[in-house]
């Protein structure tokens, strides 16, 4: 097997003594399957992006993709390429509920050549015997690999679930050329790439061209390695190392499941003359699916749709916040059947604006999002006019995006006037119109940037501290993932963290005022790590006993327990807070498994306290049950993009928002202190 090197470096687990996983907890279904056969990994010495161990591969649950050339290039090199795609496979585990690896071919033909599905092999040895199948480039085939074409296979056919591609995980497309070719009109490709997969790319050639080219296409210099010859494809190969690197770091493109995003959602479909009784059909049956991804309610997403030519048409409603009404609606809507020539762009958008996003029609004036389909190449505006009479005022109170249904260019040039041309993240197409299907390639591009928006969207909430920290009387639990996935450098940035927001708000540490616990947990309550909430009896003290904390290195836990977790807090750490005061539980998670925990436990915890979640590393753990431990409140989430951008003297926003969301629960109604003078 090939073991992806290692060396001593702050940010990886540098003594887990090859790894040996066989005690980590029972994981849930999308949880990796551990075994006791981990590899044994070399210690190398690598310039440039430090070495991720082959131990924190074998934990990693990925949709993997290699888009390998098939051109006249690889005729002498492919058993070569075959040897290192089996070696490589061999780091993760493989598996139904683990990694899943899916292999394309690309030469000059303008799509992708089938060689794996993700659902064809449900065990490394099988993978293995699949990669050793795959045949080399045909030797007459002295053309480039026709990238973008081969990526619009991938995106609309590899991807699709029927073909084992999963929502819910991230997903990663490897590309291994000697020298692309990219067709002058291929930036729409690009950014549906860049939206529905992370994208790294590895030059098989040291040819200055192709790697431009890929960067190009990959959008940074930092997805792009390159090797000299094929016979430097090694694992401890710079280009190796960093393409580990990135694998491990992918993270799901949804960062907020669909059903927990609290949106209001506005369709509008042109309805002119063009749109024929078969694209009307097959655009209504992608919206019953589509809306089924949601929670419609008044709480989470509520649904409008706008049928529009040069006016609303009948079967158009305003925001529907009830799933049974939605049903109804949508069930009971026929082919305008209109007459209509040109469509009245800037009047639906004004519609839109005035008429379904008010207050009086249920708009919520929170995170909404309005979808254009359209399919008429005329329209009866200037663009100038759309956008100074029409986008300006409805991007204030939503993001828009646009939808063509037809390849023509004047349908994407008339949408460039309701949604940036740059860099193009807010348009895509389902051409033909009956591409236009559940989990289809524009459906799937569509699903990711509502759950990005809505990210978005939190993010820019502002927050508020309506308690100063050094007033508060409320008992603070800091709980730390302490897995595999936290590295060192990232458990000392923790540490300066929690010592800050003790200090900088300048707690009252008391008994009667503020106590703070910190518990650490993997598999397993770990007491080096730990203090309970009576153990710190002024604010020095505090800061002593967190700067004594224990990082636990010896950690070979690949899933958060946090099921565990929670129980000890509820049973061992609650139940110490003063009685009749506020508690606010703050989690720090490392790693994106975790065990279930049951709807009994989170109600039990959320009712003894509130609960904010810090997805430490970005790799996933937000979406993957931080949200469910929140009970889906998205703005007690805070996403990194990975453990440095927690620093305490520059992420200035953790601290602010921790401080803003232990002041709101002590403010809370159940718990508000009646001895602050309000």
């Amino acid at each position: 097997m090939l073991g992806v090197g290692i060396t001593k470096y702050n940010d990886s687990k540098s003594n887990n003594n090859g790894g040996n996983t066989a005690n980590s907890p029972t994981t849930t279904a999308s949880n990796p399957t551990t075994t006791s056969n981990s590899p044994t990994t070399t210690v190398v010495t690598t310039t440039g992006t430090p070495p991720v161990s082959s131990i924190l591969l074998k934990s990693k649950i990925v949709d993997l993709v290699f888009l390998v050339d098939q051109t006249a290039s690889t005729v002498n090199t492919m058993g070569q390429i075959r040897q290192f795609l089996s070696d490589y496979v061999g780091n993760f585990n493989i598996g139904p509920d683990a990694t899943r690896v899916a292999v394309v071919g690309t030469n000059s033909a303008p799509t992708g050549i089938p060689l794996i599905w993700f659902n064809d092999t449900t065990n490394l040895s099988d993978l293995q015997a699949n990669i050793a199948k795959i045949p080399a480039g045909n030797g007459s085939d002295n053309g480039s690999p026709f990238l973008h074409k081969a990526c619009e296979y991938i995106l609309q056919t590899t991807f699709h679930p029927t073909n084992g591609r999963r929502i819910s995980v991230p997903v990663v497309l490897v590309i291994m050329v000697f020298s692309p070719s990219l067709d002058p009109v291929y930036y729409n490709t690009a950014t549906a790439v860049w939206r529905s997969t992370d994208l790294f790319a590895i030059s098989l050639a040291k040819y200055t061209t192709a790697n431009e080219a890929l960067i190009d296409f990959t959008r940074s210099a930092d997805t792009v390695a390159q090797i000299n010859s094929i016979s430097d494809l090694t694992p401890n190969s710079a280009a190796v190392q960093a393409m580990s690197n990135f694998i491990f770091k992918s993270a799901p493109q949804q960062p907020v499941p669909l059903k927990a995003v609290q949106s209001d959602i506005v369709i509008m479909i042109d309805v002119t003359s063009a749109m024929i009784p078969a694209a009307f059909n097959n655009t209504l049956s992608w919206l019953n699916n589509f809306v089924q991804y949601f929670t419609i309610s008044k709480q989470f997403t509520q649904i409008s749709l706008v049928l529009y030519d040069t006016s609303v048409r009948t079967g158009s409603f305003n925001l529907v916040g009830d799933s049974t009404t939605l049903s109804q609606k949508l069930t009971g809507l026929q082919w305008p059947n209109s007459t209509e020539p040109k469509l009245n762009l800037l009047g639906a958008i004004q519609y839109i604006t005035n008429t379904v996003l008010t207050p009086d029609q249920g708009w919520r004036q929170q995170s909404t999002y309005v979808l254009v389909v359209a399919i008429n190449t005329k329209i009866v505006n200037t663009c100038d006019d759309i956008k100074s009479k029409g986008t300006f005022n409805l991007a204030q109170k939503a993001d828009i995006y646009g939808m063509a249904l037809t390849g023509d260019l004047a349908v994407e040039s008339y949408l460039y006037c309701i949604i940036p041309p740059f860099p193009r993240m807010n348009f895509a197409k389902a051409v033909p119109y009956s591409f236009l299907i559940q989990s289809g390639l524009t459906d799937t591009v569509y699903d990711n940037e509502i759950s990005r928006s809505y990210q978005l969207w939190t993010n820019r909430q502002p927050f508020n501290t309506p308690i100063p920290m050094n007033l508060l009387q409320i008992d603070i639990i800091f709980l730390v993932d302490q897995s595999m996935h936290l590295s060192q450098s990232a458990f000392m940035r923790l540490q300066d963290l929690i010592s800050n927001f003790a200090v900088i708000g300048a707690l009252n540490v008391s008994s009667s005022a503020t106590q703070l616990s910190v518990i650490s947990y993997d598999k397993e309550f770990f007491n080096g790590g730990s203090f309970a909430l009576t153990s710190a009896t002024n604010l020095n003290d505090l800061t002593a006993r967190i700067n004594g904390l224990q990082w636990n290195s010896g950690s070979s836990a690949v899933s958060f327990n946090i099921s565990g977790a929670i129980d000890y807090l509820t049973t061992q750490v609650l139940p110490q807070r003063q009685a009749g005061r506020a508690a606010g539980v703050v989690i720090f998670s490392s790693s994106p498994y975790a065990t279930a925990p049951s709807d009994t436990q989170i109600q039990k915890l959320n009712s003894m306290s509130g609960v904010y979640g810090v997805d430490v590393t970005g790799l996933g753990a937000a979406p993957n049950y931080l949200l469910q431990v929140t009970k889906f409140n998205n703005l007690n989430i805070r996403r990194l993009s990975n453990a440095g951008v927690l620093n305490p003297n520059g992420d200035i926003e953790t601290m602010q928002r921790l401080n803003s969301f232990i002041s709101n629960v002590a403010n809370s109604p159940n718990f508000r202190n009646k001895n602050l003078g309000r």
